[in-house]
């Protein structure tokens, strides 16, 4: 972590900090310091393995599927939102101040764990905070999640996932190695998978659209997968 990052940081466990205090609930500002630490060191730990292992497999033949699993299944865990920016047509730092939307991501991230535990991929624990608990983030109320995040959410103000980007181009998308990918493990292990194979479907169809593809608010992506 930069020492930018950690000043952010900083300012954010305060900012939560004294929400709570000024009610008089320190529970909730020790929790909130705490869920944010873990939520950076989680992130960070996670980026770090993923990019390393990509770096170092061109050198080395590790011989070992429980490495090669881990990474997969890290490299969908931080992808999975690429799809549900690319179909609300909005800036990331947007459409992740939206609930609904953060809730189809929820979603997809469940169903990815899921197939996990049935092909036996039980990832490290790298954080206090493990990958099943970042639903659980995703989904809470969204004041305390741009807390929390703060230093995720502070990103350009047109930034969009690079299948946004593709979509835009009129280039094909990479939804099938993302949630195309969790359906098709899902078949495989007996995992039913509705909201990722929904969300292939849609962005299948808004690559055919083009530029008249539809913008889906968050309420109305979250009604079309069922999330």
């Amino acid at each position: 972590i930069t020492g930018t990052d950690d000043d952010g940081l900083t300012k954010a466990a305060m900012q939560a900090r004294t929400a709570a205090d000024a009610s008089g609930d320190t529970a909730s500002a020790a929790e909130a310091r705490d869920t944010l630490d873990a939520l950076v060191l989680f992130k960070g730990d996670m980026g770090a393995y993923v990019r390393l292992y990509a770096f170092l497999s061109q050198m080395f033949d590790y011989g070992n599927t429980d490495y090669e699993k881990l990474y997969l299944f890290a490299k969908l865990l931080l992808n999975l939102n690429n799809a549900v920016n690319a179909l609300s047509g909005e800036p990331l730092a947007r459409q992740l101040r939206d609930r609904d939307h953060r809730r189809v991501l929820a979603a997809c991230q469940d169903e990815a764990l899921a197939v996990a535990r049935a092909a036996s991929v039980s990832p490290a624990r790298l954080t206090p905070l493990p990958p099943a608990a970042m639903p659980a983030l995703l989904r809470s109320p969204t004041p305390l999640f741009a807390t929390l995040a703060r230093t995720q959410l502070t990103i350009g103000p047109d930034a969009r996932s690079s299948m946004a980007d593709d979509l835009a181009a009129g280039r094909p998308t990479e939804i099938g190695e993302l949630q195309g990918a969790i359906s098709d493990l899902g078949d495989r292990f007996g995992v039913a998978t509705p909201v990722s194979r929904a969300l292939t479907a849609l962005v299948r169809e808004a690559e055919q659209a083009g530029d008249v593809r539809r913008r889906w608010s968050g309420r109305e992506l979250r009604r079309a997968v069922a999330a």
